[in-house]
């Protein structure tokens, strides 16, 4: 095994752990979860942890000091849950994925001391909401209600494309992973050892008593891991200096300028004119080609808030051909396809609201009249104030539930009449 020499600086992010930083990681591990491909299960460290702590840190620091992932950290054991429909479709099942529980506890501590040296250096754009110390989606819906408030009134309108990125996680592109993480100025040590955890990875699908071949997973970020989010919000931070680069139109809030807002993978763009929206989806549709990623244009929706009625003919496309399209409903005013429920619901709604953590907020600030908002769990998962569900909703839901925020509060403007 080959130690290489660290920076000053490099202690940071890879500099050695000790038994205070392992024991604060199992304190907060649950014990019941199940076990990796090595099956030794978290509980098991718990209990014998005085006697096995002085290992782990040993461990841990040759790996940290090498750069080298353990081969044996690089299996995952991957468990199919059922979710509902047909049991015989592979799309209704959710993959769980099982790691050796050292390798969780180092990974974990890699994603503290990563968070803390982005936050010191501020190096993540201010665009991105997503799993940053301090940050939430309260700051993005701020944000994007500021931005309603200043242009979906009066004579100006704001149009705002939700994107949905496919499967972005397990797209990532090692190489311009690698190369990401240089440009945004980490540590040669740090890099080295990202890059050894995503060398030579595999996994191994598990059916009840069953087990699959392994196989390889030459692309993505793991599955589960605490590190995965900073380092995809590392892959895609370039994307504000890439429309900057381009001349990309902006809007203005106060003094601030800007073009999107990021939630992890989510994205909204924010124009206050078509050919702006129009402008800014051909660029993003540019970048997520050298990014080697994919829209899904199920889950994408175009949303204008403004107080005028829109036209049906009003589209937006990505590349040569038409991808994006209006959504049902915007401002509480029905933009296409009809519909008696969907209308009636609009105008007697005054808040969307999408995940049901946020109820806690809503009753903040309305009291606790459930009637007062719709909750919408998903595309086809969602209730009304009175407990009702029906999938002649899907089309009312996928408006909010395709939206960049995990949690989504919008105050809308009475409906316009025709």
């Amino acid at each position: 095994m080959v130690i290489y020499p660290m920076r000053e600086h490099d202690y940071d992010l890879v500099g050695d752990v000790n038994g205070q930083e392992i024991k604060s990681i199992f304190k907060n591990l649950k014990g019941g979860t199940a076990a990796g491909v090595d099956g030794i299960p978290i509980l098991l460290f718990k209990n014998f942890l005085s006697i096995l702590i002085p290992i782990i840190v040993l461990l841990c620091n040759k790996v940290l000091r090498s750069g080298q992932w353990p081969s044996a950290w690089k299996t995952s054991l991957f468990i199919p849950l059922f979710k509902r429909g047909n049991p015989k479709a592979h799309e209704n099942y959710r993959l769980i994925a099982l790691v050796p529980a050292l390798s969780k506890v180092l990974e974990k501590i890699l994603d503290t001391r990563l968070s803390n040296w982005l936050n010191t250096n501020n190096l993540i754009h201010e665009e991105q909401g997503g799993f940053r110390t301090g940050y939430g989606t309260t700051d993005s819906v701020f944000i994007l209600k500021a931005l309603i408030d200043k242009y979906g009134k009066g004579k100006t309108c704001l149009y705002v494309g939700f994107l949905d990125l496919h499967k972005a996680f397990d797209s990532v592109d090692r190489e311009l992973l690698k190369d990401a993480m240089l440009n945004i100025g980490l540590p040669h040590s740090f890099v080295r050892l990202i890059v050894s955890m995503y060398t030579c990875v595999s996994g191994i699908i598990q059916v009840g008593n069953r087990f699959s071949k392994l196989f390889d997973i030459k692309r993505g970020v793991k599955q589960g891991s605490t590190l995965s989010p900073k380092l995809f919000n590392i892959f895609i931070n370039d994307v504000v200096n890439f429309l900057e680069n381009r001349w990309a139109p902006k809007v203005s809030l106060g003094t601030q300028k800007l073009s999107l807002l990021l939630f992890a993978d989510d994205i909204a763009l924010v124009a206050n004119k078509p050919q702006d929206l129009q402008t800014l989806l051909n660029l993003i549709d540019e970048y997520l080609h050298i990014k080697k990623l994919r829209l899904n244009t199920e889950k994408s929706e175009v949303v204008i808030f403004k107080k005028r009625k829109v036209g049906d003919d009003e589209k937006y496309t990505t590349g040569a051909t038409p991808r994006l399209h209006l959504g049902p409903i915007g401002c509480g005013y029905i933009f296409s396809r009809n519909d008696i429920l969907r209308q009636e619901i609009s105008y007697t709604h005054g808040i969307l609201a999408y995940d049901s953590e946020f109820d806690q907020v809503l009753e903040s600030i309305y009291g606790n009249r459930k009637d007062n908002y719709v909750v919408i769990r998903g595309i086809s998962d969602y209730v009304d104030g009175t407990g009702g569900r029906g999938k002649e909703w899907q089309a009312y839901a996928s408006l909010v539930a395709s939206s960049v925020m995990k949690a989504m509060i919008l105050e809308l403007p009475n409906p316009v009449q025709d």
